[in-house]
C-alpha cells in the first residue's frame, strides 16, 4: 500500500471515529475543544515541528527559550480558556477553598521564580503551567464533567493513536526518532521520543478502557461491541504501540493501571474505601522498596530485559544530588537545568530531566516544593477515595490513573513539566466540582447506573442521575 493511500484511509478512519462518537455520546460544549487541543499538543510534537519539519531544532526545548510559535499558541489557548471561564456561573469561592493546596503550590512556585538564574524564562514556564489549571477548570465546569473528561481524552486518542501508527508504518521520517548523541533509532509516532509514545498509549489506553467498561454500558454482547467498536479498535492500537515503543515504564504502568481499574470494581474493594487505601499504600511501599533496594530491583529488571540501574537513571540521580542545590528552596521553578551545573550535567549524561518527578521537584523547589507537591497528591488520593465511596462513574478511572501516574514518576519527571500525566494528576486533585453524581451500574440494588444516552441503547440502560 502506498503512503498516500494509507494516509487517506487513516484520515477516513479518524473521521469515522469522531462521527460515531458524536452520534452516540451526550452533547458537551464547543469550549471543550480548547483543553482537547491543549492536551493534544502536549501529547505530541511541538506545533512548530509540524510547520518546519526539523526535529533537531526542538531537541533541547526543556533547557532553552523554546520557540515563538508554541508560545503564541499556548498564550492564545490560555486566553481563550480564561474567556470561557469568565462566562460561566462558577462559585469561585468554592474553587479557592476546595483546592487550597494547588493554589499554595503555585504561589510558592511563583515566588521561587525570583531566585532563578533566569527569572523571565522561569516566569514564562510558570504561566504555561498555570494554563493546565485553566484547562482542567474548563473540563470540570461543564454541565456533565464526567462526559467532558471522557471526551477530552478520547478525542485526543482518536487522532494521535491512529496517526502514530500511520507515521510508524508509512512515514518513518516523522514516526522515527534518532538519539541526538548515539544516533540510535526509536519509534516515536506523533510524539518526540519512544517514552513519550509509550506514555501516550498508556494514558489513552486507560481512558478508552474506562470509556468502554464504565461509561457506555449496554445489555447484550453484540450491542455492546457495536456501541463500543470505535474505542475497542483504538484500544487495540494502543496495545500494539505499547509493544513497539519498548518503554518499560509505560508498559508496566499500563498493566498496573489496568489491574487497579478492575480491582477497584470488585465489591470487596468498592464497598470499603479503607481497604482500597490500605492496598494503595502497600503498592506504593512495594514500589519504594523496589526503587531503593538495588538487589531486589536487579532481579525484576533482569526478567524484563532491563538493567538494574534503570537504564542509567540511578547515575542521573547521583549526578543531580551531587550538585548540592539549596535543600530548602531549590533553584527556582523549572530552573535546575538552566544553571551552570545543570547544563554541564545534562551534557555529560545526555539528559534534560532528572527522570524522577519527585527529585525534579526537589531540585527546582527544594523541600518546601516537595512538601507542597505531596500535599497536592494527598488531595488527589483523598478525592479518589471520595469517588469510590460515592460510586462515581469516574471512581475506577481515578484509582487506576492515580497509582499508575504516581509510580510513573519514579522513573520519569512529569510534574509541572508540560506533560499529560502531570495534568491528569492535577485533574484528580481538583475538588471542584466533584464528578460524583453519575453512578456506575454494578448490578447491586444499592448502586445506581450511568447512562450515556446512546441513540440505540438508551432503552436498555437504567436511568442514571445527571451531573
Amino acid at each position: 500500500m502506498s503512503s498516500s493511500l494509507a494516509a487517506c484511509l487513516f484520515v477516513a478512519f479518524i473521521l469515522w471515529l469522531f462521527y460515531r462518537d458524536s452520534k452516540n455520546s451526550p452533547k458537551v460544549s464547543k469550549a471543550l475543544w480548547i483543553p482537547t487541543v491543549w492536551i493534544g499538543i502536549l501529547s505530541s510534537k511541538p506545533v512548530a515541528y509540524w510547520i518546519s519539519g526539523n526535529p533537531r531544532e526542538f531537541e533541547f526545548s526543556l533547557a532553552s527559550e523554546g520557540n515563538a510559535i508554541d508560545r503564541y499558541v499556548s498564550l492564545v489557548l490560555i486566553l481563550a480558556g480564561l474567556f470561557v471561564l469568565t462566562r460561566r456561573q462558577i462559585d469561585w469561592r468554592k474553587v479557592w477553598e476546595e483546592n487550597r493546596w494547588i493554589w499554595l503550590f503555585y504561589a510558592y512556585a511563583f515566588i521561587s521564580v525570583w531566585w532563578s538564574d533566569y527569572p523571565f524564562l522561569a516566569g514564562k514556564r510558570w504561566v504555561r503551567d498555570v494554563g493546565n489549571v485553566v484547562m482542567i477548570l474548563i473540563v470540570l465546569t461543564e454541565d456533565n464533567p464526567v462526559e467532558a473528561i471522557r471526551q477530552t481524552f478520547v478525542r485526543c486518542a482518536y487522532v494521535l493513536i491512529p496517526l502514530s501508527i500511520l507515521f510508524i508504518k508509512y512515514y518513518l521520517e516523522i514516526g522515527r526518532h534518532y538519539n541526538a548523541w548515539t544516533g540510535e533509532a526509536y519509534f516515536c509516532g506523533v510524539t518526540t521520543y519512544k517514552n513519550s509514545l509509550g506514555r501516550l498509549a498508556m494514558v489513552s489506553g486507560l481512558f478508552l478502557l474506562w470509556s468502554v467498561v464504565d461509561t457506555q454500558r449496554c445489555s447484550g454482547w453484540f450491542r455492546w461491541i457495536k456501541l463500543n467498536l470505535p474505542e475497542l479498535l483504538v484500544l487495540l492500537m494502543c496495545a500494539w504501540i505499547l509493544v513497539v515503543a519498548n518503554s518499560a515504564t509505560s508498559l508496566f504502568c499500563s498493566f498496573l493501571g489496568t489491574a487497579v481499574f478492575f480491582a477497584s470494581r470488585v465489591t470487596w474493594m468498592r464497598t470499603n474505601p479503607a481497604r482500597w487505601v490500605c492496598c494503595a499504600w502497600c503498592l506504593v511501599f512495594l514500589s519504594l522498596v523496589f526503587f531503593f533496594v538495588p538487589d531486589l530491583r536487579g532481579v525484576f529488571t533482569n526478567v524484563v530485559g532491563r538493567s538494574s540501574d534503570l537504564t542509567e537513571r540511578t547515575e542521573v540521580y547521583r549526578g543531580c544530588l551531587s550538585l548540592n542545590t539549596n535543600p530548602l528552596i531549590g533553584e527556582g521553578f523549572g530552573s535546575f537545568w538552566l544553571t551552570r551545573g545543570g547544563v554541564e550535567l545534562g551534557e555529560a549524561l545526555k539528559v534534560t530531566e532528572a527522570h524522577n518527578g519527585y527529585l525534579e521537584t526537589y531540585l527546582n523547589g527544594g523541600l518546601i516544593g516537595v512538601v507542597l507537591l505531596l500535599a497536592v497528591l494527598f488531595a488527589a488520593a483523598r478525592n479518589t477515595v471520595k469517588q469510590i465511596a460515592t460510586g462515581s462513574a469516574a471512581a475506577n478511572l481515578y484509582a487506576a490513573l492515580l497509582l499508575s501516574c504516581l509510580i510513573y514518576n519514579f522513573t520519569e519527571a512529569t510534574f509541572n513539566n508540560n506533560h499529560p500525566i502531570g495534568i491528569i494528576l492535577w485533574l484528580i486533585a481538583m475538588g471542584y466540582p466533584p464528578p460524583v453524581a453519575a453512578m456506575i451500574d454494578t448490578g447491586d440494588s444499592e448502586s445506581g447506573s450511568y447512562t450515556a444516552e446512546q441513540n440505540f441503547c438508551v432503552q436498555e440502560n437504567t436511568a442514571g442521575s445527571g451531573v
